[in-house]
């Protein structure tokens, strides 16, 4: 028994026959049953699009159709059983591939259902395509493996046009690439999308790709069957595979079927129906089984589509019991310790759990249960974030490098501020769907502090000045953003008196203007956006400064600060992608505001990014906002109107001769420091995460173990290492600390270093390390990480430690444990998205590479950052983590090869 990539057997030969009788006299053995589960909401589905598009023959794609059995039952009312007989039967199996295909062009004719719909049929096996189009199944064929290349020009026709795409088993095997395609060669309209995927096969990378095109995916709530395990074999395989993708089988696979969810995806904009319960309004009589789920058109029905409307209902984030965290505590640090640093962690660890522990735990409590406290980290990411006393530009700002676009400077620039300000108008109105997760709602809290957003420096801890608060409560009523150019400030308005988008023409008509303003540039001590790469203390003395020099320079800040965001215009036109990655992480601060939450910047080139303050806003946030921008930047911006030429007005500071000196030196000290920042590129076009589910691996855990492989050849070490993770599941929630080094890591690059261990012991190793990484992934996705809750626990002591009797700093935070574990060689953070091609941010410690990283389907981009006095070892890490993604692939690649 042959198996594919994926453990599944093998039956290739079954789509390869020149009629159907071997696909359906094999899957009859099996149960298959999926395409008739799938009817009813494919059915429900093209109804809905009738009725919103006012469409009376929408034009379906069946990608993956074989010989037409989705067309079989959608055209002809059929069922799954009826098909079985229909090709089981004895004259039928007696009968040669002429009468065949007579009988069945007889069914097609007199079962035939559809009114004026069209099913085009897309397959790359040539022989049960010609099959589905002869009898009848299919209205139209398109012989094409759109994974290995472009349609043609007449599969481009063919596909012009598509109102709905389906499919019921291949994705996972198709990915985004041929869905991409479909959808780029359909036309200037956005198909609509609803397709069953076997649980193994994650679904995020594809609706990230098509969130690139502007769609939204929502999985329906439930699970479908779709056949039994061919053998013990093909199920023990299937769920090893499960397991590396951190899927739990019990109650599903575990007893003896495969399993599929569906996902349906549709252009942002289409209508938004609720849900329908398609078992409670009945199903045809034809169904071999009732829907197990209900049909999310939209999303669930139990969720809102407000942006904000589910907030109140998130769960808050856990707040893990303190000898739960004690112990996590002690089992995370643990191997970066020696004996003796573990000994003295463990005494100091019972101490503080016996100790001052319970009562700085049961004061976190009391604030978690106050009235208005949404979760019981609102206190600490204020401290984290705001409380930082270094400079925030290099250090704590990101940046992400778009896509590229063949458009000019202006006219990108004018198409991203337009989507921009159409995304805030949505906000607005709270018409940004809410993302779906695996049926759960993630919050959408940070979208308020994407636009007018800025961060205030002050000298002991800075505040924010933003909508959404008790100062400004609800979204902001800006009309204008800042361009910079040539260390110029401009203020230009994006909305008309009346709160009406200007049109791409008008905002690139005020683009040139201030470029034409601007075209002198300003002397380096006088552009005062280089005081926002100051350490936060100085700057916001600097600050006070401003606004005692002139009366007229809080005018200009109050401009700055209520700006919907900045625009950032570069003379530049960079070298290469890693100068274009530098420029947009530090560029030159005059012409930069580090503080505001959102900074569009654009090449001289066209080429473009963001750079984003950190306080209020992580990365997966971005990555949404992102996505929708590049998504609908070459539609023209939703109820614009040509309203002239906007208003653009010099935005000017008066110095005197100390603010001068100050804002010069503030430009020196940053040139100077940023300078002092080595950064490289790294980039696998033949690897991405379709690769490592090939080799049955998570996708991260196989990044993070290459990562650790590659640390330990290049320094001799295995340190430290962080990695961000999402809890966006929870209400306001935002990352937790996740620890990467564990014993079984240990184990594993013991074993790959070990000239003596063989291939089958290495693998071994390796996917141990793999499967200790998912589950401790998972563990911070439930709340359950020890490190910010301790954290908090210190911040708390404090703040009140003399209130609640707790005066000493706990031992607990000086030990070993504490101090090493927090003290990072490697901080990771990933942001997986089409629309990006790399992203990073910059790091302080004097021995740590950043490593930011875009892990896609198809390809694998990083870009990785340290003091310059290591830039050597950064340089090594970059060698032997390139040796160690290949050494990797080869080692599973040998075992697949020899099963």
């Amino acid at each position: 028994m042959r198996f594919d990539a994926t453990g599944k057997v093998s039956l290739e030969h079954i789509y390869t026959q020149p009629d159907p009788r071997p696909y359906f006299n094999t899957l009859r053995e099996l149960d298959y049953c999926i395409p008739q589960l799938a009817k009813p909401y494919f059915v429900k589905l093209i109804q809905e699009y009738r009725e919103s598009r006012q469409v009376t023959g929408p034009k379906v794609v069946d990608i993956g159709c074989s010989y037409g059995i989705n067309g079989a039952l959608l055209k002809c009312d059929a069922t799954m059983d009826e098909l079985y007989e229909h090709y089981g039967a004895a004259d039928a199996r007696a009968a040669t591939r002429d009468r065949l295909l007579a009988r069945d062009r007889e069914f097609v004719r007199s079962r035939s259902r559809w009114d004026r719909s069209r099913l085009v049929g897309l397959d790359a096996s040539g022989a049960a395509l010609s099959y589905a189009l002869a009898a009848g199944f299919v209205d139209d064929a398109v012989h094409a493996d759109l994974e290995r290349g472009e349609p043609t020009e007449r599969q481009r026709a063919q596909l012009a046009g598509t109102d709905l795409v389906i499919s019921t088993g291949c994705l996972g095997y198709v990915t985004g690439t041929t869905l991409a395609r479909v959808v780029a060669a359909s036309g200037e309209h956005r198909p609509w999308m609803a397709h069953f995927v076997l649980r193994m096969f994650p679904f995020e990378p594809i609706a990230e790709r098509l969130a690139g095109f502007g769609y939204r995916t929502a999985r329906v709530a439930g699970v479908f069957r779709q056949r039994r395990f061919a053998s013990a074999e093909e199920q023990a395989q299937v769920l090893d595979t499960l397991a590396s993708v951190g899927v739990d089988p019990r109650g599903l696979e575990a007893d003896g079927w495969l399993y599929a969810q569906l996902y349906v995806s549709r252009p942002l904009g289409a209508s938004e129906r609720t849900v329908v319960d398609l078992a409670a309004r009945g199903q045809s009589s034809r169904s071999a089984e009732p829907p197990r789920s209900r049909m999310e058109v939209n999303r669930s029905q139990e969720w809102s589509t407000r942006t904000f409307g589910n907030e109140d209902r998130l769960p808050r984030v856990p707040l893990p019991p303190l000898a739960e965290t004690c112990q996590r505590f002690v089992e995370w640090c643990a191997p970066l310790l020696t004996a003796d640093e573990l000994a003295a962690t463990e005494r100091a660890v019972a101490e503080f759990r016996d100790g001052p522990g319970p009562v700085l735990h049961a004061a976190l409590q009391r604030y978690d249960q106050a009235e208005g406290v949404h979760s019981w980290l609102d206190s600490f990411w204020r401290s984290r974030y705001l409380g930082r006393r270094d400079r925030i530009a290099l250090n704590a700002n990101f940046f992400f490098l778009f896509r590229d676009s063949d458009q000019g400077q202006v006219d990108r620039a004018a198409r991203l501020v337009a989507a921009a300000v159409d995304y805030k108008l949505r906000l607005d109105d709270e018409r940004i769907p809410p993302i779906i997760q695996r049926g759960q709602p993630l919050s959408m809290e940070q979208n308020k502090f994407l636009f007018s957003t800025t961060r205030i420096p002050g000298a002991g801890q800075d505040t924010v000045r933003a909508p959404y608060s008790d100062e400004w409560p609800g979204p902001s009523p800006a009309r204008h953003i800042v361009v910079f150019f040539r260390g110029n400030m401009f203020r230009l308005d994006v909305l008309g008196e009346h709160g009406q988008p200007y049109t791409v023409d008008d905002i690139a008509a005020g683009l040139r203007a201030v470029m034409k303003a601007g075209a002198t540039p300003a002397a380096k001590d006088t552009s005062v956006g280089h005081l926002t790469t100051k350490a936060r203390a100085e700057w916001a003395a600097s600050r006070q400064a401003l606004l005692a020099c002139d009366p007229g320079n809080a005018a200009a800040l109050d401009t700055v600060e209520t700006a919907l965001f900045c625009l950032c215009l570069e003379d530049l036109a960079p070298e290469d992608t890693l100068q274009a990655c530098d420029h947009l992480l530090h560029g030159d601060s005059g012409n930069r505001w580090f503080d505001k939450a959102l900074s569009l910047i654009v090449f001289a080139d066209g080429r473009a990014g963001i750079n984003v303050e950190h306080c209020g806003l992580d990365g997966t946030t971005i990555l949404s906002f992102v996505d929708t921008l590049l998504g609908t930047a070459d539609e023209p911006p939703a109820g614009a109107r040509s309203q002239g030429l906007p208003t653009v007005e010099a935005v000017e500071f008066v110095l005197d001769g100390d603010l001068r000196a100050d804002v010069g030196a503030a430009a020196a000290a940053f040139e100077a420091y940023r300078a002092d920042t080595a950064t490289t590129l790294l980039s696998f076009p033949d690897f991405g995460a379709n690769r490592a589910k090939e080799l049955r691996m998570s996708p991260d855990a196989f990044v993070q173990m290459a990562y650790q492989l590659a640390h330990q050849r290049a320094k001799g070490l295995i340190g430290a290492t962080y990695e961000s993770i999402a809890t966006r599941q929870y209400r306001r929630g935002r990352t937790e600390a996740m620890r990467v080094v564990t014993p079984e890591v240990l184990r594993f690059v013991e074993t790959m270093e070990d000239p003596d261990a063989d291939a089958a012991t290495r693998r071994a190793a390796f996917r141990a390390a793999a499967e200790k990484h998912v589950a401790r992934a998972k563990e911070c996705q439930a709340g359950q990480a020890p490190e910010q809750h301790l954290w908090e626990l210190q911040l708390i002591q404090r703040r009140q430690g003399a209130e609640l009797g707790v005066t000493e700093p706990p031992a607990l935070y000086e030990t070993p444990g504490w101090l090493i574990m927090r003290d990072d060689y490697l901080s990771t953070s990933s942001a997986p998205s089409v629309n990006i091609q790399y992203f990073g941010f910059g790091m302080t410690s004097s021995k740590c590479i950043g490593v930011a990283y875009v892990l896609l389907p198809d390809r694998f981009n990083i870009y990785l950052s340290t003091p310059r006095p290591v830039a050597e070892q950064m340089y090594r890490f970059a060698e032997k983590l390139r040796e160690a993604v290949y050494e990797l692939q080869e080692l599973l690649a040998t075992e697949q090869a020899g099963s």
